[in-house]
């Protein structure tokens, strides 16, 4: 029978929720799935979900988590900043249960979501393994296009905040864009050249990542490219590929010596 449970964290006064997934043992290495922009702790087609079950089946905890503003966790959207998303990670991680009963860490950073797993990885000992899903690594044209930065912001009627709406049908606030446009995780790649604790997997035909994909060759990431994979995985061969080499990959960096 699967154990799982819900699990509150706060941080900056907002309370965020996630579902902790448990194995059989007390103690054993925990992973941390880091939703990208507009995402959530279930993710498309349940993807998260479903991957979290197979991973305590082989040995770990997982964590799945809606960061401040997503899913069901308190906050807007309007209020989200990815360098306030790596604070709230990093709240998670020096949580006092989560430390009890994990032998060791790892992420996976979908998206958006590799960023704010390449700025906690170098922050904490115990973070082992960490896994890139279509990781958006650097500026990328087609994914430009999708965010209206140009377009004019106007005061929304009842947080007063300066947003504009998306196509994803979220507001994004003033603070968020002047955040993006900073957000840079250059040297934390370097940080990462050659390393094997890091790994990123692209999709063939995903057109939101295509510069990130020559950052990882240039800067000698470990990655591999899965043939006709989306940004999202889309079909049902290109999502087992992914799933079954992420599983391959933990069990050799994370249940080493564990069983």
């Amino acid at each position: 029978m699967l154990k799982e449970q819900f699990i509150t964290f706060q941080h900056d006064e907002k309370e965020y929720y996630g579902v902790l997934h448990l194995t059989n043992h007390e103690i054993s290495p925990l992973i941390v799935m880091i939703h990208g922009f507009c995402g959530d702790r279930i993710d498309t087609r349940r993807i998260f979900v479903r991957f979290a079950r197979q991973l305590v089946k082989e040995g770990f905890h997982v964590l799945r988590v809606d960061l401040p503003g997503s899913g069901l966790s308190e906050g807007t959207f309007s209020d989200v900043v990815l360098s306030k998303e790596v604070e709230q990670v990093k709240a998670i991680l020096q949580n006092q249960f989560i430390n009890q009963i994990s032998s060791s860490f790892g992420l996976i950073g979908f998206s958006e979501g590799a960023k704010i797993a390449l700025k906690v990885k170098n922050q904490f000992d115990r973070i082992h393994s960490v896994c890139l899903w279509s990781p958006i690594l650097c500026a990328e044209p087609e994914a430009a296009e999708r965010m209206p930065f140009k377009v004019r912001f106007f005061r929304h009627g009842k947080t007063k905040k300066l947003v504009l709406p998306t196509d994803f049908g979220l507001w994004i606030s003033i603070d968020f864009v002047k955040d993006y446009k900073e957000f840079v995780v250059e040297e934390e790649l370097q940080r990462s050249q050659g390393g094997e604790d890091l790994i990123a997997f692209f999709g063939e035909m995903d057109l939101l990542t295509t510069n990130s994909r020559e950052v990882a060759k240039d800067l000698n990431i470990v990655h591999q490219i899965i043939p006709s994979g989306d940004h999202l995985f889309t079909s049902v061969i290109t999502e087992k590929s992914l799933l079954d080499k992420t599983l391959d990959w933990f069990k050799k960096r994370m249940l080493r010596g564990c069983k």
